[in-house]
């Protein structure tokens, strides 16, 4: 009798365990992506430089941090619009922060620097069902930061998945152009979708060339997401550049959390039926 209580609360246990997970994820809005096919979530970020040397360039040790908020979820040609009505109502937003590694750029000027996802870097994605999120926060830059990520965490890149980034400004045209390309896989993933990994940005159909700390690489990375941005200098109390950032994803129509409950059901059921046959 003591044995099959045991059992008993063991799989009550697992049961219990299961649709906690399951009312966590439930909890977060829906974003919606397409299904079997390639989405563009188009943000719009705003970042500041922490020159940590005080030399006046954006070289090795410095950081970048700063805001984005989801525009637009589309096809990757914008013929297909799944985001609308949703970020009518709800606001993905994010925040994070990067080491610079390699590379320097002056301000204004040309050159390369490589960043990466350190012990204590993050980019953190949130859904947000109060809309709030404003750059210009009369708070100041704090206060910009807490209407970023103050929803429910549904992304998260860190130091335990791959993650590359890069920049390289120079001239075209008389202009100066400058331009981030990031390749990511998802640490922390609540979205409730299955994300599949894609060589980026062939996929695209993009140039694929690109030299991350001193290397050359002549094809792209296989990853869970990538987006590139071109960076601009604008004039903000709170931020010193601002960019435009497509990010790309391709997720498959099974939810995670679904997935997750399937495969527990499906051993438990295994469980019960070894019972069956050992005592049958």
């Amino acid at each position: 009798m003591m044995k099959r209580n045991r059992k008993r609360l063991l799989l009550m246990g697992i049961l219990a365990s299961l649709l906690v997970i399951v009312a966590q994820a439930h909890a977060i809005p829906s974003v919606p992506l397409l299904m079997d096919d390639i989405s563009k979530i188009k943000f719009v970020n705003y970042e500041n430089w922490k020159d940590n040397n005080q030399n006046g360039v954006i070289d090795t040790d410095d950081d970048l941090y700063g805001i984005l908020l989801a525009e637009s979820i589309t096809s990757v040609d914008g013929s297909v619009d799944v985001g609308g009505s949703f970020l009518n109502q709800y606001e993905v937003t994010g925040y994070f922060h990067l080491s610079v590694v390699g590379g320097s750029i002056s301000i204004g000027g040309e050159g390369h620097i490589d960043f990466a996802l350190q012990s204590d870097d993050f980019i953190e994605v949130y859904v947000d069902d109060t809309p709030d999120w404003s750059p210009n926060a009369p708070g100041g830059e704090a206060d910009a930061i807490a209407t970023a990520n103050d929803g429910y965490l549904w992304w998260e890149f860190n130091s335990t998945a791959f993650y590359e980034g890069l920049n390289d400004t120079g001239t075209l045209g008389g202009q100066t152009i400058s331009i981030n390309r990031n390749w990511a896989d998802i640490a922390v993933n609540n979205s409730g979708y299955i994300i599949v990994p894609q060589l980026w940005p062939e996929i695209l159909g993009q140039p694929a060339l690109h030299t991350y700390l001193g290397v050359p690489h002549t094809n792209g990375h296989v990853t869970d997401v990538y987006f590139e941005s071109k960076l601009t200098l604008i004039d903000s109390t709170n931020w010193k550049f601002k960019s435009e950032d497509p990010l790309y994803v391709y997720a498959t129509p099974e939810p995670g959390t679904l997935l997750l409950l399937g495969t527990g059901l499906i051993g438990l059921a295994g469980g019960v039926r070894r019972r069956r046959n050992k005592n049958g």
